[in-house]
């Protein structure tokens, strides 16, 4: 059984990856995975031996989109953009 972090990283990658219903400009999306290959942490990258659970995360998407606005996007901005802590603060006026 996988924990929540599991799931939770999994609709992240699977976020990053393009394959969520939410749509975002190419320019976006472009500059999410470039900045979240800087890191190292790309884990849908070719070669790195980990797959995305698709079913999982349509799973963890739809339980996403039930969350108040201000939560959805806490969530996106920690693990779909790893943004820093006190920005994403600064950002939702937390």
């Amino acid at each position: 059984m996988a924990t929540i972090r599991e799931h939770i990283g999994n609709w992240a990658a699977w976020s990053r990856d393009g394959r969520a219903t939410e749509t975002l400009s190419n320019t976006a999306i472009i500059c999410d995975r470039l900045r979240v290959a800087r890191t190292g942490l790309l884990a849908s990258a070719a070669g790195s031996g980990y797959s995305i659970d698709d079913a999982d995360a349509e799973r963890v998407e739809r339980a996403w989109k039930r969350l108040a606005p201000k939560h959805r996007e806490l969530l996106r901005w920690h693990y779909v953009r790893n943004a820093n802590p006190n920005m994403i603060c600064r950002r939702l006026g937390i």
